[in-house]
């Protein structure tokens, strides 16, 4: 019940912004991204988008007094949530700062309500969630998308992923990904369990690292393929949301891709599922001499792949992975399975 007139006061306070707007602020200016245009597989061309934007920013920060809605509704959150009156008035004035600078139209009831589920989970303190966008080279798709797992979506990338305001932006963008363009990408979300009000890169829960971590993991191990996740976006779905990317560094040697199609999607299914399973993660995060083990096997095992330049440096890389994984069963006098 309170959740349903929380909506409904929120609406009606944007809605009574709305109509009170000038001219002058609904009024539109264009400009142009440029972006990557597909012809083929190994055609690509630039081109132009025209976009719009307000001209003004946004009208009524800081002069939302006079709306006699604003104050109902921060009585109303004043007496139905945990939270003082300035931390309130702080969220509500970032909400109203963000739907204002995307949308000043009756018409933009989806967008708000969608915005206004962010506030509503910040009042409560709601656990986080994050949305992740990984750029990935060394994979080829044959469909448009494959959902892994409902919180897993490996997917095709489009023009509108490289988004570039010029021409030495969008220069920049693609040598970045000089072996492999376009990357496939990566769409997960993790739900944490806790409340993260001042996100960036340094705040994301450790837990979410490691999901991370095991993914890349089962991705590199799947078919023993120079599998790499070049770049990261992350967002946190919050009224404070700021998006955060950050970059890997590129391995020299990445000229080999492989294909995943309908049945091998089966099993990379199978091989995620599989690293999620406690029994795995317990061998990599549990014991310090494990990780030490496998840590030195995992990076020989990765300088085969992306570092080595001739057969021989490949062969020996992969020795010495093999001997860091033996030493293991050596130390404990255990067989080898």
């Amino acid at each position: 019940m309170i959740k349903k007139e929380f909506f409904e006061r929120t609406k009606r306070l944007f809605h009574t912004i709305i109509k009170n707007l000038d001219i002058s602020d609904k009024k539109k200016r264009e400009y142009q991204v440029i972006v990557p245009e597909f012809i083929t597989s190994t055609q690509i061309n630039s081109k132009r988008i025209t976009k719009h934007e307000y001209t003004t920013y946004n009208p009524y920060f800081g002069d939302l007094d006079k709306f006699v809605e604003y104050h109902e509704l921060i009585e109303f959150i004043e007496n139905n949530f945990d939270l003082n009156l300035e931390k309130i008035e702080k969220l509500v004035q970032k909400f109203l700062n963000i739907t204002l600078v995307k949308c000043r139209e009756e018409i933009c009831e989806k967008e708000i309500e969608h915005f206004i589920k962010y506030l509503y989970n910040d009042l409560m303190k709601n656990p986080s969630e994050y949305s992740i966008k990984g750029y990935i080279i060394g994979i080829d798709m044959e469909d448009e998308s494959y959902k892994i797992y409902d919180d897993l979506t490996i997917r095709k990338a489009n023009s509108y992923d490289f988004e570039c305001r010029d021409f030495g932006e969008y220069n920049n963008e693609l040598n970045f990904y000089s072996f492999h363009f376009p990357p496939v990408i990566l769409e997960y979300t993790y739900k944490s369990n806790n409340y993260n009000e001042y996100f960036n890169d340094y705040t994301k829960p450790k837990e979410l690292g490691i999901e991370l971590f095991f993914i890349d993991l089962a991705l590199l191990l799947y078919r023993s393929a120079q599998v790499f996740r070049i770049k990261t976006d992350s967002k946190i779905n919050s009224i404070f949301s700021k998006d955060s990317t950050s970059f890997g560094s590129i391995p020299r040697k990445m000229r080999e891709r492989f294909l995943i199609d309908k049945d091998r999607i089966v099993e990379l299914r199978r091989i995620i599922k599989l690293f999620r399973t406690e029994e795995i993660r317990k061998i990599f995060l549990v014991s310090n001499k494990n990780i030490k083990y496998l840590q030195i096997a995992l990076n020989r095992y990765q300088n085969s792949y992306f570092f080595a330049e001739i057969k021989e440096q490949r062969i020996t890389s992969l020795i010495s992975c093999l001997e860091a994984l033996l030493s293991q069963c050596r130390d404990k006098g255990s067989s080898i399975k």
